[in-house]
């Protein structure tokens, strides 16, 4: 798409700076737009309500809107967005201003017209200086998206805009002006103060059927025993590193499938036949803070080095959807696999541990999924496990 660019004069070399946009006169330099933004400032700060000095301030700004005003039109017949195209034709608008009668009217209109000419020179201004940038960047962002899930913004996951600043290595007012545009082309989405590609509806459907999903595992795994309630809406947020909007939209699928009941309380599953009595067994011994930290290799924490490092990343990559390839997901989730051994190795008869390490069973239950970015979700699951099971095993009251 053709944008407006600094051309030079006909008949010569190099571009020449002094040039301004097409569409206006040769004699539309960048020193005249200085001039009248200097002209600008003047305007509003005098407060000068003589009717001769309101007249002469007013032909001085409609002479300047008016000069400007081919700029504007240009810029509206090329403008990628409907807003771009919507603002250069109001700002072309100040060129023919309506009928103005009485002197305070005749004033405030002053004040007014001042304010939206400076306005649009700044925004004149601008372009010339940040509207190719701004073109190549909306193109670099276009093509990112259009990539789906092989590239790095699938759909309905979240553009981090700070972060493409720091990526892409512009400014931020850039990087903002080009999501403005890809807003408004409809590939990227507004959803509160978040931008998310186009999708982010059916994303959050399919995420929160993959955690109704998890629940319902983790409820048959005795994660949920029955009876007890489940835990609030920000705890099971916090076990599967989503939002609390998709939590609750997977309990409430359970609710209506039957699964909880109104109150988050599990349903007990149907009763199996009753085998025969076996034997009872000894108990096992409690095992305590002390016995954990103590025994060398018996101890489990000697036995998983970095894992809490390697479990923060995992949890970070999936939070700000940093790119994480197909071979690294799947090199994390062995790793993981590795470092649950240790822990779940020895019995642990205390409430808290014994939940959290069967949070870990169920999560390493489960193939790694195909889907790049449920994958990289899958282990940022089973990673959060883990580090709550070691907390559980670490501290003399268990986290429940």
């Amino acid at each position: 798409m053709n944008h407006p660019t600094i051309l030079p004069p006909e008949g010569s070399g190099p571009a020449d700076s002094s040039r301004v946009l097409p569409g206006g006169a040769e004699c539309l330099t960048r020193g005249l737009l200085r001039k009248d933004q200097h002209r600008m400032r003047q305007v509003i700060m005098a407060s000068q309500t003589a009717p001769a000095a309101v007249a002469r301030n007013l032909t001085a700004l409609a002479d300047i809107a008016a000069r400007w005003a081919p700029c504007a039109v240009h810029l509206a017949a090329v403008a990628p967005a409907p807003t771009d195209r919507e603002r250069w034709l109001r700002f072309a608008a100040l060129a023919a201003p309506g009928p103005r009668t009485g002197q305070g009217r005749e004033y405030a209109d002053v004040v007014y017209l001042a304010n939206a000419v400076r306005e649009f020179l700044h925004a004149l201004g601008t372009e010339v200086t940040d509207g190719p940038a701004v073109t190549r960047l909306t193109d670099r962002l276009r093509a990112a998206c259009a990539r789906g899930d092989d590239g790095d913004h699938p759909p309905g996951f979240r553009v981090p805009v700070n972060a493409l600043a720091r990526t892409h290595k512009e400014p931020l007012h850039l990087v903002r002006r080009a999501v403005d545009r890809l807003i408004d082309e409809g590939i990227l989405e507004q959803r509160g103060p978040l931008v998310r590609t186009r999708g982010s509806h059916a994303l959050d459907s399919a995420r929160a059927a993959h955690v109704a999903h998890r629940i319902h595992r983790q409820i048959t795994a005795g994660v949920h025993p029955a009876g007890r309630p489940l835990p609030p809406d920000r705890v099971l947020a916090a076990h599967f590193v989503v939002g609390t909007d998709v939590t609750r939209d997977a309990v409430h699928a359970l609710q209506h499938r039957h699964i909880i009941s109104t109150d988050r309380t599990p349903q007990p599953p149907p009763a199996p036949p009753s085998p025969p009595p076996a034997p009872a067994s000894p108990a096992p011994p409690a095992c305590t803070t002390g016995d954990i930290q103590q025994g060398g290799g018996a101890g489990p924490f000697s036995a998983v080095p970095g894992l809490a490092a390697a479990a923060r990343d995992a949890i970070g990559d999936w939070r700000y959807r940093k790119p994480v390839t197909r071979a690294q997901a799947e090199q994390r989730w062995a790793l993981f696999l590795a470092m649950s051994r240790p822990l779940l190795g020895t019995d642990r008869s205390r409430p808290g541990p014994s939940q959290q390490a069967a949070r870990v069973r169920e999560a390493a239950g489960l193939p790694l999924p195909d889907e790049r970015w449920w994958a990289v979700w899958h282990t940022a699951v089973l990673a959060t496990a883990l580090l709550d099971l070691r907390t559980a095993l670490s501290v003399q009251e268990p986290r429940t």
